[in-house]
């Protein structure tokens, strides 16, 4: 009799075994990874309750469901499905595309890494910790605040407020409480940057129509823009650039288009109401006595006010009109982190560069008092005028370069003039 209850029990052990194993397979899957690299990139929770959360780069978020077994893993987003099998070493998860897999464009989860053959390594949050790197913070009721972000008005001294940045001037979020990037814009064409693992970036920002150039130290960003009552909307141009070492590289859009939340919706501009004239009674003379005699205002002889004459910005200086007067190496530093060279030879050739790896060559010629740089497809119309060793270059109302080549980029800008200090 015992003999038959120890064979009964030895059966059921083994018939428990494969089922420990498999739980204790499916146990190592719950956790927090994040995408191997220096920084927070896509980030996976893999939760108990089989769900799960998935953020991007660019702070976009998306949730499902998740079936797994020993050796596979199924992540379900709605109508989207993505297949791996995967492995775990120190707590570590790589992540393999099965035959059935199919890459979604325009999804989160249907273009996260693996995207290839290659398998995707996705770090846990305490071997994440381990590498010294920020983690992602959650918090649906209090968001995540980094930074103080400071205040979007111009600095006080000579520089002036032009209007090109006045109406986009102000602190925008993107994430909408996950993963939030700080944005903020100042009137005077500059910017500061907070990315969401608290890295910061500033620099200046040219504007040309609907294209905007973020310049940082080490890095810039080319983006297109529309403006609404609740913020900006940004899209990366054909120029743009990614680069995961630099804060600015990292920021919102990285794969799509990407709306900036404005922290203080713009007010409604009130309409102007019409003035109402003011009712006069009339008064009624007594009756039987003659009416009163009535004087005539003597109108007064309007004079028209002068007309001022549009003066285009210059600045002070002997004007320069002809190449020999402007021949030299120069250089301009339009903020501490950041200065421009321009070279300009007597055969009429000038060549342009930056401390961020900007550069332009191209011919000089001068229409009367405009400078004018040709180089491919981009012109520069520039008032020259020379005061000492420093030629100073300012902005014609003829001067609308498209974003073609990163001579659209040389001062000045925004900012109307711009002094360049011979070498």
């Amino acid at each position: 009799m015992h003999g038959t209850r120890a064979i009964l029990l030895f059966t059921l052990l083994l018939l428990l075994s494969p089922a420990w194993a498999v739980d204790d397979d499916k146990a190592r899957l719950f956790n927090t990874f994040y995408l191997d690299g220096t920084s927070i990139t896509y980030v996976l929770i893999l939760r108990e309750d089989k769900t799960f959360e998935l953020y991007a780069p660019d702070g976009a978020r998306t949730s499902g469901s998740v079936r797994a077994s020993t050796e596979h893993v199924t992540l379900i987003s709605g109508d989207v499905k993505r297949f791996f099998h995967f492995d775990n070493r120190d707590a570590d998860l790589k992540l393999g595309r099965r035959d059935t897999d199919k890459l979604v464009k325009g999804h989160l989860l249907g273009t996260m890494p693996p995207t290839t053959d290659a398998r995707a390594l996705f770090v846990s949050e305490e071997n994440w910790r381990r590498k010294g790197n920020p983690v992602l913070t959650i918090g649906p009721a209090t968001p995540r605040v980094l930074l103080p972000r400071p205040a979007a008005t111009a600095p006080e001294g000579p520089l002036s407020a032009p209007a090109d940045f006045r109406d986009l001037a102000g602190g925008y979020n993107a994430g909408e409480g996950k993963l939030i990037e700080l944005l903020t814009l100042f009137n005077d064409g500059r910017f500061d940057y907070v990315a969401a693992d608290g890295t910061r970036a500033k620099g200046t920002v040219l504007r040309v129509d609907d294209e905007l150039t973020f310049v940082g130290t080490g890095h810039r960003r080319h983006l297109s823009f529309k403006a609404t009552a609740s913020g900006l909307e940004f899209k990366r141009r054909a120029t743009d650039t990614l680069k995961t070492s630099d804060p600015l590289g990292r920021m919102a859009p990285q794969a799509k288009t990407v709306f900036w939340y404005r922290d203080a919706p713009l007010a409604p501009v009130a309409p102007v109401a019409t003035p109402v004239e003011p009712r006069v009674a009339t008064v009624e003379p007594p009756r039987n006595t003659p009416p009163p005699t009535t004087v005539q205002p003597v109108t007064p002889i309007e004079r028209p006010l002068p007309i001022e004459p549009r003066v285009e910005p210059r600045a002070a200086g002997v004007a320069v009109q002809e190449i020999h007067a402007a021949i030299g190496t120069y250089v301009h530093k339009p903020n501490p982190f950041i200065s421009e060279t321009l070279a300009i030879t007597a055969d009429g050739a000038f060549s342009y560069k930056d401390s961020n790896a900007s550069a332009a060559a191209g011919i000089v010629t001068f229409e009367q008092d405009v400078m004018v740089l040709t180089s491919g497809e981009v012109i520069r119309r520039l008032r020259a005028s020379m005061e000492g060793n420093t030629l100073i270059l300012a902005v014609d109302k003829s001067d609308a370069p498209k974003f073609k080549n990163d001579l659209a980029t040389m001062s000045p800008t925004v900012l109307k003039t711009a002094k360049y200090e011979k070498k």
